[in-house]
């Protein structure tokens, strides 16, 4: 059985069915293997005395530790897309390709951009060097431009934007290859950034210091930069 803390909006519910509480655990009369609560420490708190595996979002590893029974799970790990191009470009990274990657969200949500820093690490190593400028618009950061070089030396261009629309775009441009994706061309579909539960429950990873430190740094990553 697994317990997924997380907003019902960004879950296949095929997959998954709702609980509204705790208790609703031993009350259960389903075929399915995997149940959607909110993420709320309350939540947390609860799986936790109980002694459930569950699966959180990183915006609460401030509430667990290394003992936990959670495991943590990363926004864009978990789509399909990226799992796709990351086999792609893991192919072709000795080739120093150039990656571009947008997300416009809703929102101002410094944890996801945290996050999708983290994943990004993950695929092309520790950043060595970074250019970062903001916009502003009255006191509010609406838009934050990336550039990045990694250890790989693969150079990154990364741009989040807060707006009232949730996109994403990627892009590898390798040694005579070029993979894109957009979810915008996905909109014929219901809710085209949405993901099954399965795919989050196999991406998710075991919760430890380096990992805390990890989303801690990158949390901080984007601090400073020019305003444009």
């Amino acid at each position: 059985m697994s317990v997924i803390l997380s907003s019902f909006n960004n879950i296949e519910l095929a997959q998954a069915d709702k609980l509204h509480s705790v208790e609703q655990l031993v009350m259960i009369n389903s075929t399915k293997s995997s149940f959607v609560m909110d993420a709320t420490e309350s939540n947390l708190t609860a799986l936790e005395k109980r002694g459930h595996e569950f699966y959180i979002p990183s915006d609460l590893l401030k509430h667990v530790n290394e003992d936990s029974n959670a495991k943590v799970y990363f926004d864009l790990e978990c789509h399909p897309f990226y799992q796709k191009i990351k086999e792609v470009i893991e192919k072709g990274i000795t080739s120093n390709g150039v990656f571009r990657f947008r997300r416009i969200s809703k929102g101002n949500n410094p944890q996801l951009i945290a996050d999708d820093l983290y994943v990004l690490s993950l695929l092309f190593g520790e950043p060595k060097e970074k250019h970062i400028k903001k916009s502003k618009l009255e006191t509010v950061i609406s838009h934050i431009i990336l550039m990045i070089r990694f250890e790989s030396g693969v150079m990154a261009h990364v741009e989040f934007t807060f707006a009232n629309v949730n996109r994403i775009e990627l892009e590898w441009s390798g040694i005579k290859q070029i993979v894109e994706f957009d979810s915008d061309e996905l909109r014929g579909q219901l809710l085209p950034l949405q993901y099954s539960a399965n795919d989050l429950v196999s991406s998710a990873k075991k919760i430890d210091a380096v990992l805390i430190d990890k989303v801690r740094y990158y949390k901080n990553f984007v601090a400073g930069g020019a305003l444009i």
